[in-house]
């Protein structure tokens, strides 16, 4: 006589570990707007850090925060920097003063004088990342003394869902792509080794006027290095374009 016969109990894979930008060595800090955002009546107040650094935004409450922001294909978002030209801030260096670094950025600009998407260090000795101008340039990775630019012919337009992704590396030329699509970047700005290390803010005032950046923030992810094309490409096909499939690499 037989005893019952046992078999494995096979369960169906319900769910699997997705990309994200922690799939890329070097992630030194990562924001993405709706997943660790604090909000009070509508008002974005701090934003963690999902690399899990440490490295907590906050803001007095002057930024908007959107669920659902159908300029940014339903992805939630901030916005509003312009009427204070305050934006997310935390208080020291990300990453390290010096250090070479690549920048994702994921978002919209509703006019042609936005300000700082990205600013390292605050002051004189600020590395700005797309920086827009009146003059008609994006201002890719810009000092207060020098202006890395791609010119008026492939800057973003207003109201356009953009990935940019920025490498900057100390005495060289910024490299700067709109998704996977390179420009050539003139002038040598940004030097990291001048940058004033006080701060990192994400939609911060314009260098050169009053105005905060105008437009709306996906996500921002900040590499402690020189990501090579390799990196990048994974970054952007197998993340960027999974959550925000209406951008064009």
């Amino acid at each position: 006589m037989h005893g019952p016969v046992l078999r494995p109990v096979l369960r169906p894979v319900t769910s699997f570990a997705r990309f994200s930008p922690r799939g890329i060595a070097g992630l030194a800090a990562w924001y993405r707007i709706g997943t660790g955002t604090t909000v009070a009546a509508g008002k974005v107040t701090a934003q963690a850090d999902l690399s899990g650094n440490g490295h907590t935004l906050s803001n007095a409450g002057s930024l908007t925060y959107t669920a659902a922001d159908a300029k940014a294909g339903g992805a939630p978002s901030v916005s509003g920097g312009a009427a204070t030209g305050t934006g997310l801030t935390v208080g020291h260096a990300v990453p390290s003063v010096g250090a070479a670094r690549t920048i994702l950025a994921v978002g919209y600009s509703i006019d042609a004088v936005g300000g700082n998407l990205v600013d390292f260090g605050g002051g004189a000795n600020s590395i700005s990342c797309l920086d827009l101008y009146a003059g008609g340039n994006n201002y890719v990775a810009a000092d207060n003394s020098n202006n890395g630019h791609i010119g008026a012919t492939n800057r973003v337009v207003a109201n356009e869902l953009f990935a940019l992704v920025w490498t900057i590396t100390p005495g060289a030329l910024p490299v700067f792509r709109k998704g996977r699509t390179k420009y050539a970047v003139t002038s040598t700005p940004g030097n990291p080794s001048a940058e004033a290390g006080s701060s990192l803010e994400l939609m911060s005032r314009h260098n050169r006027g009053l105005q905060g950046w105008t437009g709306g923030l996906c996500e921002v992810a900040i590499f402690g290095r020189a990501l090579p094309d390799a990196d990048v490409d994974s970054l952007l096909l197998n993340y960027v374009h999974q959550r925000y499939p209406g951008i064009t690499l």
